[in-house]
């Protein structure tokens, strides 16, 4: 083990010296692979985000939502929108050319299994692939207190083709 040790660290020695004598620069490789990248760019200093929580720094599309995909919330306090009328819950999805339908569901994905309805939109193969808001009215929401879970069912006759890439939701 300890010859292991030794002729590892000559190796990168001779590398260091043999750059040195040719005047070639000193591959970014030979060092600490573990060291933020930073740590390799010359003037050193790190790259800084002018705000790393707005919307444009900070959202993890979902993607891949093709027939039968569920993507699932938890958990929403509805306290403060219970009795409200025209609530909305606005999706920003970029359509994937592909006829589908997006329904919303609160408490399980399944009607069989207690959950409810809360509305439905419908997206056309003919919509441009760019983000676009999608307003879903969810006036069942108006009904319920409490926290809920939010489930969005996909659908669609084309199975295997994603019907849209999901960024952001939120209530209004």
């Amino acid at each position: 083990m300890y010859f292991l040790k030794y002729n590892l660290a000559a190796a990168v020695i001779l590398v260091l010296i043999s750059c040195v004598r040719s005047g070639q620069d000193v591959p970014l490789t030979v060092g600490n692979p573990y060291l933020p990248l930073w740590e390799h760019i010359p003037d050193g200093e790190p790259y800084i985000f002018e705000d790393p929580y707005t919307l444009r720094n900070n959202i993890n599309p979902v993607v891949n939502n093709t027939d039968g995909s569920i993507v699932g919330y938890k958990y929403f306090n509805f306290d403060s929108t219970a009795g409200r009328k025209n609530l909305n819950l606005i999706l920003n999805a970029v359509p994937e050319g592909i006829d589908g339908t997006i329904t919303v569901m609160a408490d399980r994905p399944w009607t069989s299994q207690g959950g409810v309805v809360l509305g439905s939109i419908d997206l056309k193969a003919g919509m441009p692939a760019e983000p676009t808001d999608l307003h879903i009215a969810v006036s069942e929401l108006a009904k319920m207190s409490g926290k809920h879970a939010v489930y969005l069912k996909f659908s669609s006759d084309l199975k295997g083709k994603s019907i849209c890439v999901l960024n952001t939701i939120k209530f209004k």
